[in-house]
């Protein structure tokens, strides 16, 4: 399956919202899901770290897993 996240759908992933689905929880961890994320979610998300640096509630690895993921 391949899924194009959106900032939202993606940062409520990383941060555990609960208003994400179960079922989208388990289909965006899955690990033969393919994950595809815009550059400029990438960059909102960077940007925001960098505003909030001690904002520890993203979880880094994750994070850089999936922006690291991406072909370009």
């Amino acid at each position: 399956m391949k899924l194009l996240l959106d900032t939202h759908i993606w940062l409520w992933y990383l941060l555990g919202d609960p208003r994400l689905s179960r079922s989208l929880q388990m289909a965006i961890g899955d690990r033969n899901t393919e994950l595809w994320l815009s550059p400029i979610s990438q960059r909102r998300v960077r940007r925001q770290k960098q505003l909030s640096p001690r904002n520890g509630r993203l979880n880094e690895r994750r994070t850089l897993k999936l922006i690291n993921q991406q072909p370009y």
